[in-house]
């Protein structure tokens, strides 16, 4: 029998799957690449900082509303609010 008990858990108890943190290692290298790109070119980038930072404060949030810890408000506050400026600066640049 093997044991479990020396494996990672997330606070809630499960495992974290892999998939799930490949996908997000795979986003956020694209999201590099997409915005290195758009910055040689001269294009506007606000939109993909926007979204790395968009799923950060949703699940900052979530975290937050289960814990209630002063550190994750603030890292979730922050979040959005460079979400909220990443996003108002594209739209201001593309307008």
């Amino acid at each position: 029998m093997r044991d479990t008990t020396s494996e990672p858990t997330n606070k809630e108890g499960k495992k974290p799957k892999k998939s799930d943190a490949m996908s997000f290692t795979a986003f956020i290298i694209l999201a590099f690449i997409l915005t290195f790109y758009k910055y040689k070119k001269g294009i506007p980038f606000g939109d993909i900082p926007a979204l790395l930072f968009i799923y950060v404060a949703v699940e900052e949030w979530i975290r937050y509303k289960k814990y209630k810890e002063k550190g994750i408000f603030s890292i979730a506050l922050i979040a959005t609010v460079v979400c909220i400026i990443s996003l108002s600066w594209y739209i201001y640049q593309t307008f």
